[in-house]
């Protein structure tokens, strides 16, 4: 019987190219790209609604509402994503 404790590799992140990484690494490394890219959104909110104004698809009298319900949404989303990612941080912690 083979003890499989010693075949077992310690989970390591790295950033690399994405066809050689590990799975967990590839997980963290779309983890982080997402919370860039919804931090970005949740800057440029205000101007998404200005042009959505701007081009008629929302009424001025809306766009304050619009604009709050955008960035709750933005807010949500990155809270899933932060929450995510703590828990993959964590689990390859404990795994390594």
């Amino acid at each position: 019987m083979t003890d499989t404790s010693k075949l077992r590799r310690p989970v390591r992140l790295r950033i690399g190219h994405g066809n050689r990484l590990e799975p967990e690494t590839r997980q963290v490394t779309l983890l982080l790209l997402l919370l860039i890219g919804i931090f970005g959104a949740t800057v440029a909110h205000d101007e998404f609604v200005a042009e959505a104004v701007q081009r008629g698809w929302l009424a001025a009298a809306r766009a304050e509402t619009a604009e709050v319900l955008f960035c709750a949404v933005l807010f949500a989303c990155f809270a899933v994503v932060q929450t995510r990612l703590m828990a993959c941080l964590k689990s390859a912690r404990d795994a390594g």
